[in-house]
């Protein structure tokens, strides 16, 4: 069987060819339409609360107003935000801003990605644009924590079942199937010992990076350089 899906702009009622799916017994017409204001703060606001996230509307407004009102990056911007808070439920409107304009071609979790996966070539690619720009470093290390968690919670699963696919599957929060391959490639470079030691080395890192402002980038990136050369080493 082949079907042929055809996007089009507006039709009008008087359109032909609306007229003709619509009325065709072999073709479907479905209308789609532009999230409004209020279609997206709908659904910032359910996915806050599910979180337990508390936000003012000035906050949330910002955050729809920055995503060019598009679904896909307003979700992606929330993802951000439930990564940076971790334990937190309140954020305000500075911190959202350094949030949501985070610099870069790249986005966060492909430069850690491609990090932990010890991809030396791709990982400067990426240093090299984001070093000139504005890094939100507090951000990304909280991200680093968060994939290399999930590493740890799957290798010590290890002993009970063998089925690195099974053991991924079941993961939660749930790995996107774009991101499996990558984890799996991640679950056979590291070791539990060594994902320990990198969850130390956020903690000191962060620390390194708040008493010394002028310094950190620095810090920053030479920690992360260390993370992508070790994992290319033990791959």
């Amino acid at each position: 069987n082949v079907f042929l899906v055809i996007f089009s702009g507006i039709l009008e009622k008087k359109s032909k060819l609306r007229s003709f799916f619509e009325t065709s017994k072999k073709t479907i017409c479905i209308p789609c339409y532009l999230d409004s204001q209020k279609d997206l703060e709908i659904i910032a606001q359910s996915e806050f609360r599910k979180n337990n996230i508390s936000l003012s509307s000035e906050v949330i407004n910002v955050l729809i107003e920055k995503s060019n009102f598009d679904r896909g990056n307003l979700k992606n911007e929330i993802e951000k935000i439930k990564a940076y808070l971790l334990n937190k439920k309140n954020l305000g409107l500075s911190e959202i801003k350094s949030l949501i304009n985070f610099s870069g071609d790249y986005k966060s979790d492909i430069l850690i990605n491609e990090c932990l996966c010890g991809s030396i070539s791709q990982y400067k690619k990426i240093i090299s644009e984001l070093y000139i720009n504005t890094v939100n470093q507090i951000l990304l290390l909280r991200i680093l924590s968060n994939k290399v968690q999930r590493l740890l919670n799957i290798k010590k699963q290890e002993n009970k079942s063998n089925n690195i696919e099974h053991l991924i599957n079941i993961s939660k929060p749930t790995i996107f199937w774009k991101e499996k391959p990558l984890v799996k490639k991640q679950l056979s470079i590291w070791n539990l010992n060594e994902l320990e030691k990198i969850i130390s080395g956020i903690n000191n890192t962060e620390y390194l990076c708040k008493k010394n402002s002028q310094a950190s980038k620095v810090i920053f990136f030479n920690f992360f350089l260390k993370i992508c050369i070790k994992a290319n080493n033990f791959s």
